[in-house]
């Protein structure tokens, strides 16, 4: 099993996984100055009324300092989030969310589906004839890819966020450096399992789809549907998308976001932590079971 996990972690080490990998690091780094941006443009220019532009009634005032103090209240949020305690919550729910499920699908692609397409599985299953041990493989090698593109997005935005709020002007979050570290480490750790969900619905999506296209296209359709079944009231809380949610506790997002997911999920009633972690768990065994018993029914390869 050693030599299998080594001989696919080699495998990785392509133009695909380096340039999603780098792809979603930027993304993070252009979602955190884009978030710095707005936070300090909100704090030059807080939304008043228009009736109040040149009103000095005592009503309008109140207006007005409640606007001034509600932009600064975010920049000094936005400020506190960028430092380096506290940027792994952005990490997290970023890969945890959309960007992350986007560089799954990109990975799984190339390293599951682009085995039938290369006409390489055959390769693969003469010198390890255990399916079971195949598919294993490849989810914990796709698994292993995000997780080491999230740490590395991590380290990137440790040194950099707080570059850009002090260089966008942000007032100073008046705390410690690496307040928040604790939060985020858990945050993170949550994210890690995510990813895991999310390699093992493309990987059962690869042993359907026989194709890079078709593994990109059915892993993006599934977890995508899901997002819109969570949006329905009715049902939305049987979506793996709502187990998602409640497990990363996802909460509306502000100047600088946190996640591409909770504006998704029907408002109402949510999960708890413990009933996502329960679905995600229960939604990975689904996935798992699906593609044994497809991979093992195809006997062509």
């Amino acid at each position: 099993m050693l030599s299998l996990l080594r001989a696919e972690l080699a495998k990785l080490v392509r133009p695909l996984v380096w340039g999603s990998g780098l792809a979603i690091s930027g993304f993070c780094l252009l979602i955190t100055s884009g978030g710095a941006n707005n936070a300090r443009s909100a704090l030059a220019s807080p939304k008043i009324p228009s009736v109040c532009d040149a009103s000095v009634t005592a009503q309008c005032r109140h207006v007005i300092a409640a606007a001034h103090a509600s932009a600064r209240a975010a920049a000094l949020a936005t400020s506190s989030l960028a430092q380096p305690g506290e940027i792994g919550h952005v990490v997290a729910g970023m890969l945890a969310s959309v960007p992350g499920l986007l560089l799954i699908v990109l990975i799984a692609g190339g390293h599951w589906g682009g085995e039938w397409g290369l006409r390489t599985i055959r390769q693969l299953l003469s010198r390890e004839g255990r399916r079971s041990r195949v598919l294993t493989a490849k989810w914990l090698t796709i698994w292993s890819a995000g997780v080491a593109t999230m740490l590395c997005c991590w380290l990137v935005l440790l040194i950099a966020a707080p570059l850009i709020a002090a260089s966008v002007g942000l007032p100073s979050a008046h705390a410690a450096l690496w307040a928040g570290l604790a939060s985020s480490v858990s945050a993170i750790g949550r994210a890690v399992l995510v990813l895991g969900l999310f390699a093992a619905v493309a990987t059962a999506a690869g042993t359907i789809a026989r194709g890079q296209l078709a593994t990109t296209a059915i892993t993006a359709g599934a977890m995508l549907l899901a997002l819109l079944l969570a949006g329905i009231a009715s049902i939305g809380r049987l979506s793996p998308a709502s187990f998602v949610q409640a497990w990363m506790n996802f909460g509306a997002s502000g100047y600088l976001p946190t996640n591409f997911w909770s504006r998704f999920v029907a408002s109402g009633q949510q999960l708890g932590q413990v009933a996502g972690l329960t679905g995600i768990a229960a939604t990975a065994v689904i996935a798992a079971l699906i593609a044994r018993w497809r991979f093992a029914a195809d006997v062509s390869v």
